[in-house]
């Protein structure tokens, strides 16, 4: 199969909780196999800013941390597949208008950019 060289994507959801426990659960990497069903494994460093996810079909991804503040997150991988890219969240309140019962929402933001090495896979 032949990829483009770069591909690029953003998605923005709405999540019904307060945005601390959400970005703590996104960026608790140690646990992410108990929500993510794409993930059998994670083997973290000690530092806990790098790690390799074993995917459910047996495929290891190495991940590095590059900014980790309240709110943004954001990550890079390369996979032994032949590409590298950079995953980055943006965790924000949502806005609240007077008739809208989503109190405690928030709004993510996130976006994958991926390069492949030869533009095939």
């Amino acid at each position: 199969m032949t990829l483009p060289e770069q591909v690029s994507a953003s998605r923005t959801i709405v999540i019904q909780a307060p945005v601390e426990k959400v970005f703590a659960l996104a960026t608790d990497i140690g646990n992410q196999g108990a929500w993510r069903s794409d993930i059998a494994h994670v083997d973290l460093s000690q530092d806990g800013t790098s790690w390799v996810e074993t995917t459910s079909q047996g495929i290891k991804i190495a991940f590095r941390e590059q900014e980790k503040q309240q709110g943004i997150y954001i990550i890079t991988y390369e996979s032994p597949q032949g590409f590298t890219g950079h995953w980055e969240g943006r965790f924000t309140p949502r806005q609240h208008h007077r008739n809208n019962p989503d109190r405690g929402a928030y709004r993510a933001r996130h976006g994958t950019n991926f390069c492949t090495r030869r533009g095939a896979y």
